[in-house]
């Protein structure tokens, strides 16, 4: 019910809690506009029938009334699932999803577009200073380096996180690898950094300590820089 009349919206004494004079529903709040719909695929399948209606006939009845009001409203849905695969197992309706799947724009990972890292950086960066009002700060070349290698399984909500975490609590103007969290993920997964050349060539004995370092850290490579007795940005320019 509560899904249901944020887009519809309800007459007043629909349910319990709710206000007085009722309340509008975002698809009339849209009308003649356009209604972002993000995490479609988490909607309930009796709001997804509800939804279907309205894109179906242009039409919105408020939970708890009969009156039919004529909405204009272009949607805009966006989702982190396969929706195709959430059809098969039931949990996604098949009509609601072809009715909304009239142009299909497939945005790319962080991890497929590193190249944007730096430009959100500093965007984020320049954002922070004036929610936090803790003065202008910038990434160091070190920094953004390390965050270009990062795989970014949470895209950039993850990315943004740390950008906070760094403006918050690195010191001074630069802010560099050395301020990264311990629990950042490696820069490298230990299968791709063991699969180095291992020709015998002169700084195998160092390139074997610092594997070993790693490995031993769980690849943690803060830690393992520590063990080492050398700055991490130093660890990432030798890896």
């Amino acid at each position: 019910d509560l899904a249901a009349s944020e887009l519809l919206g309800y007459e007043p004494g629909a349910f319990t809690g709710a206000a007085a004079k009722g309340r509008v529903g975002k698809f009339e709040l849209a009308d003649g506009g356009t209604l972002f719909l993000d995490e479609i695929g988490e909607l309930p399948l009796e709001v997804q029938v509800k939804l279907l209606r309205v894109l179906q006939d242009q039409v919105v009845v408020r939970l708890g009334g009969n009156a039919e009001r004529a909405v204009r409203v272009r949607v805009v849905a966006a989702t982190h699932r396969d929706l195709e695969a959430d059809i098969a197992a039931g949990r996604f309706r098949a009509d609601l999803y072809f009715r909304l799947k009239v142009f299909t724009l497939r945005l790319p990972s962080l991890r497929e577009r590193r190249g944007d890292v730096a430009l959100l950086v500093e965007r984020f960066l320049q954002h922070l200073q004036g929610v936090y009002g803790l003065g202008a700060k910038t990434a160091s070349p070190d920094l953004l380096d390390a965050l270009a290698h990062h795989d970014w399984p949470g895209n950039v909500r993850e990315l943004l996180g740390l950008v906070e975490s760094l403006y918050i609590l690195g010191e001074g103007p630069v802010l560099g690898a050395r301020d990264l969290p311990e629990d950042f993920a490696a820069v490298q997964r230990p299968a791709e950094v063991i699969t180095l050349k291992s020709a015998s060539v002169p700084g195998d004995a160092e390139r074997a300590t610092i594997l070993a370092a790693i490995a031993a850290d769980g690849a943690n490579l803060s830690r393992a820089a520590r063990r080492l007795g050398m700055s991490r940005s130093t660890l990432y320019r030798k890896l």
